[in-house]
């Protein structure tokens, strides 16, 4: 069970790391956000956020579980 929890460790941490490039070559590198459909925006953004979470949630839960 902990190798799985690993793994989707691994793999959130990548997602986020590809979502957090896209947000920043959106929001800083593109000048006209017309070009970029809004659908392609919330395919890299919301998983990123979900993963996001997923990994905050697991910092606080294994915090927790230190004590």
């Amino acid at each position: 069970m902990k190798k799985i929890f690993n793994i989707l460790f691994y793999i959130s941490i990548c997602v986020v790391v590809i979502s957090g490039i896209f947000g920043f070559i959106y929001d800083y590198l593109i000048w006209d956000k017309t070009v970029v459909p809004d659908y392609i925006f919330n395919i890299f953004c919301i998983p990123g956020n979900i993963c996001l979470m997923y990994i905050i949630i697991r910092y606080f839960f294994q915090k927790k579980k230190r004590k």
